[in-house]
């Protein structure tokens, strides 16, 4: 049989107004009345029912995060991190892995509209700046890790990739090498653009001639950078 609160509520005898303020942490209850609640709620085996609250709060309490590809440590890290963070204000993830596929990204991008989600986070989208916009401008949350995107309700966690990329030629140079290649993600990422542009910094800074044939895709994936290194060795 299933307990209703009313039931914790005629049992601890208070209202079923004062289970719910146990329940919900407020502090306007005296100790002794919800130490009462609380073992009432333990001998009866009480579990709330979380799809009426989130009903009535219109929340899922679910954050989703869009990943390229699980496999990879670098999205690993981020996901455990996401986790850690939303557990610890009683939220729930989703994982949504879409393979470096951007039509499968849109899709997942659905569950903020039929509300499945409260959030979605984007780690390294490959939709564009401004259909990302578009949602944030329709009122769902959506936040970006590993690109800018100019706008007052985007949230964004993104590094510098033009600065960074031009610092490793300064490195590579520093030690004495000029032929060096640029090993890319897959070529339709902002990342790849911007490091790429680094790189050309960074050689026409040391008056290195730019070689196309030192310039490969590897989709940010282990199995496409070996491939892109053995096509390069190739050469």
């Amino acid at each position: 049989m299933d307990i209703k609160i009313i039931d914790v509520a005629n049992k601890a005898g208070v209202s079923p107004a004062t289970v719910s303020r146990v329940l919900n942490g407020n502090s306007y209850v005296k100790a002794k009345t919800k130490d009462k609640v609380n073992k009432v709620i333990a001998d009866l085996g009480y579990h709330r029912n979380a799809v009426a609250k989130n009903l009535r709060s219109q929340k899922t309490m679910t954050i989703g995060v869009i990943v390229p590809d699980i496999n990879a440590s670098y999205f690993a890290e981020i996901i455990k991190g996401i986790e850690n963070m939303a557990y610890s204000r009683s939220y729930k993830v989703i994982i949504c892995d879409v393979e470096n596929q951007p039509d499968k990204e849109l899709d997942y991008l659905g569950l903020l509209m039929s509300r499945t989600v409260d959030g979605m986070i984007l780690a390294t989208p490959a939709t564009a700046d401004e259909e990302i916009v578009r949602f944030s401008d329709k009122g769902y949350a959506i936040a970006v890790i590993g690109r800018h995107i100019e706008h007052p309700k985007v949230p964004c966690i993104y590094t510098d990739n033009v600065k960074f990329s031009k610092e490793v030629v300064d490195h590579l140079v520093g030690l004495g090498h000029r032929n060096i290649v640029f090993l890319s993600g897959y070529a339709e990422a902002v990342d790849s653009f911007e490091r790429l542009e680094g790189y050309l910094k960074g050689l026409k800074e040391y008056q290195i001639p730019f070689r196309p044939e030192l310039v490969e895709n590897g989709n940010f994936n282990e199995n496409g950078g070996y491939e892109a290194m053995m096509r390069l060795f190739a050469k």
